[in-house]
């Protein structure tokens, strides 16, 4: 069955579309909405510089704890079998010098 390997692909899915939603909610207050948080960053005259500051930095921090908790879904939700573990991740990275896997597949270029 191939949907645990697919899992950590679809919550990796998730969890930028999550991100994406929270990120534009603020767009519903051009629709006439004005009981989100866009409405004090759209309307700077009544809330000032301060509240529209304010407003995005709770917009951000509420995509960032959204974001955690679907990457932490996902790490509970992949299969031991497909996990890299710590002693693996530095293993790669002292090998290649990066944190990025290593990617033999590339053509060498002269």
């Amino acid at each position: 069955m191939e949907l645990p390997n697919a899992v950590p692909l679809i919550l990796t899915g998730v969890e930028t579309s999550t991100v994406f939603v929270i990120a534009t909610a603020y767009l519903s207050s051009l629709t006439g909405s004005n009981a989100t948080l866009g409405a004090v960053i759209t309307d700077q005259a009544e809330f000032g510089l301060g509240g529209v500051l304010g407003a995005t930095a709770v917009i951000v921090v509420i995509a960032f704890a959204a974001a955690g908790l679907v990457a932490g879904l996902r790490r509970l939700a992949t299969p031991k079998g497909l996990r890299i573990t710590r002693q693996e991740r530095t293993q790669m990275v002292s090998l290649t010098g990066s944190r990025t896997a290593p990617q033999d597949d590339l053509p060498a270029t002269s």
